[in-house]
């Protein structure tokens, strides 16, 4: 139960650095972006939001006791 509860903390924390980080992404590229820009980086955040928000989900659901 211990371990879970750790598995939950740390899903959490490294969910909400990946939110901070791709909220961080995509200030920089609204503000900087030109047409040099990968026309992947809208796909990529996308995945590192969905990444984060997955990871929020995993951690609050081991916190719980789901698993």
């Amino acid at each position: 139960m211990l371990l879970m509860r750790l598995i939950g903390i740390v899903s959490i924390l490294l969910g909400s650095v990946q939110l901070f980080a791709a909220r961080s992404a995509y200030r920089g590229v609204r503000v900087a972006g030109s047409a040099a820009t990968s026309p992947f980086m809208l796909l990529s955040l996308w995945f590192g939001l969905l990444f984060g928000v997955g990871l929020l989900g995993f951690g609050v659901a081991a916190l719980v006791g789901v698993f």
